[in-house]
Order: C-alpha cells, then structure tokens, then sequence
C-alpha cells in the first residue's frame, strides 16, 4: 500500500512538474498569454503539495525548472524558479495549514516582493540591464514624441497655450522621473495583484477537488483594519519631514507609501460602493447617472472612490447601513 502511495506521488509530481513547465513556456514565448501563464503557474505545484506533502512538490518544482531550463536555458529557468516556485510552495504549505485569507496574501505579497527584488539583483549582476542604455532609451521616446506632437500639429495647440518645445521636453522629463521614483510602489501593487490572483486561482483549482480551502469573502465585504490608518499618517509626516529638510529620498519614500495607500483606499473606495448599492435604496436612475460619471469624469472619480475607502476606514460606513437596515426591519 505503502508503494502504491509514493507511485501516485510520483506520478502526480511529475505530470505536475510537465504542465508547470508548459504553462511557463507559453507565457515565455507567447507574450500575449502571459498575464494568464501568471495567474495559474503556481497551481499545479500547490496541487502536489495538498494532496501529498511539500517535499514532493519541491521536487516536483525543481523538475519543472530543470524542463524550462532545458528549453528557454538556464538563466530562464532560475528566473522561473525564484518569481513564480517560491510563491507557489509557501502556498501549499499555508493551504495544509488552512492558513487564513489574510495570511495568504500577506505571506504572498511579501514572497512576491522579494523575489521581485532578488530578480532586479540578479539581473543587476548578470548585466543584462544597463542603466545608461535604459536611459538612452527614455531619451529616445521622449524625443520621438516630441517629434510626434511637431508633425501632428500638437505643438500649435500648446503653443497657443503658453507652452514651447522646451516646456514639453521638461513636462515629459518630469513624467519619467516620476514613474521611476515610484517603482517601488508598482512593485509591491504588482506583487499583491500576483499573489491574489494565484490564490484565487489555486483555490479553485483544490475546490473542484473537493479540499477544503479558506472561505474568501465577498468583494463588498473587503475591509482594512483601523489602525491602517496610522501607516497613512505616518506616510504624510515623512513626505513633510523630507520636504522641510529638502531630502529627495526621504520625498520619495513618502511619496511611495502615500501612493500605495492611495491604491488600498482606492480599492476599499470600490468595495464599499458595491456595498452601497448593493444594499442601500438608490435609485436606478441614479446608478445610471454614476456610470457616465465614471466616462466623463474618471481621473475626478478616482480620488473620490479613495477618498470614500479613506472614509469607510474612518467612519465604518458600511457598519451604519447595516445597522440602519436592520433596524428598518
């Protein structure tokens, strides 16, 4: 019985090991799939280790790595294995543990990040990134638009405006300083969409299986703790601070923070009106009039849609219209 028992864990691992390597080279190599080749390639090695137990799904993981080294090379496969193999073994261990929702993305955010970074390293040392030419590049773009907006008639418009050539080439300078002072920020958001999606997935996937998995709440039903908030305040102080001492780091490590918080409220801001108009009494033509205020008004409606998850974090709107609710019945 013993050896029908680590026959079936072989043969899963290794059919496991095959499609992890599949879905991996897809995505390498058909770049338009690859947002889906990342929802799903932890799956099959969480898979393994629920059903039988972690050792055989690093096993399994490892032959996976060694089958896309053998195509798409060694470089390829070491990165496969640090962005995606990790991940998908602290889920499987959290999985047997029935670790809570909370726990889940929280461990995968921080696994996510980190491999991010050692990536960002290991690419560092291997030289296949150079900063002058990624520079070079920039330039590049930015002169290629310039260009663009000349032979387009752009310029005439901003002209009229009060704008030259000059202002435009700073506006677009100021724009890529910009993006790269909040790559940290783009990290981190990226890490936890990676890690939401792959539970998400991954619970499916054990669920038609008939294994037991965490309960994951209802979208309206999303909430932060209070003392979220202190992280936001504290946010502010350090973006003030580094403005009185004038330290563009200390600014861009608020400003990270403050940004990645705008994105928390921004998504609470979501929940909360799904909570709304799911259960408070609005009228349909209300509904329809705030859809063509997304249309028309969208920048407007982001930092109002944060500003009601900021609110919700404060005020717990969504307690209140229960209650009140409750209390009509």
């Amino acid at each position: 019985m013993n050896t029908i028992y680590k026959t079936r864990q072989l043969t899963e691992g290794a059919i496991m090991a095959v499609i992890t390597a599949v879905v991996a080279l897809l995505g390498t190599f058909i770049p338009l799939i690859n947002t889906l080749t990342v929802m799903v390639i932890t799956a099959p090695i969480i898979f393994v280790i629920v059903r039988n137990n972690i050792s055989t799904g690093v096993l399994s993981s490892i032959v996976a790595a060694f089958l896309v080294g053998v195509i798409a090379g060694p470089i390829a496969s070491l990165f496969f294995y640090i962005q995606f193999m990790f991940l998908a073994i602290v889920y499987g261990y959290l999985f047997t543990k029935k670790s809570s929702v909370a726990t889940f993305l929280t461990a995968g955010t921080v696994v996510s990040v980190t491999a991010t970074i050692l990536l960002f390293l290991l690419v560092m040392v291997t030289g296949q990134i150079s900063f002058e030419e990624q520079k070079a590049v920039f330039n590049e773009a930015m002169e290629r638009t310039i260009i663009q907006y000349e032979e387009s008639g752009v310029f005439d418009d901003l002209e009229s405006q009060g704008y030259s050539k000059e202002d435009i080439r700073v506006m677009l300078d100021e724009m890529i300083k910009f993006v790269i002072n909040i790559i940290p920020t783009i990290i981190v958001i990226a890490s936890a969409l990676t890690a939401i999606l792959n539970f998400i997935f991954a619970r499916l996937l054990l669920r038609k299986f008939d294994h037991k998995v965490p309960n994951f709440p209802k979208f309206t039903e999303w909430r932060l703790p209070w003392n979220f908030i202190w992280g936001f305040i504290a946010a502010w102080a350090v973006l003030l601070f580094g403005d009185v001492i004038s330290s563009p780091v200390i600014l861009i490590i608020g400003q990270n923070v403050l940004i990645a918080y705008g994105a928390a409220f921004f998504i609470m801001g979501l929940s909360t009106m799904a909570y709304v108009f799911k259960n408070a009494e609005i009228s349909p033509i209300a509904r329809v009039a705030f859809v063509f205020l997304i249309f028309f008004l969208f920048q407007s409606i982001v930092i109002i849609t944060a500003f009601i998850g900021l609110l919700d974090l404060l005020l717990d709107t969504r307690k209140k219209i229960a209650e009140r609710k409750e209390g009509k019945k």
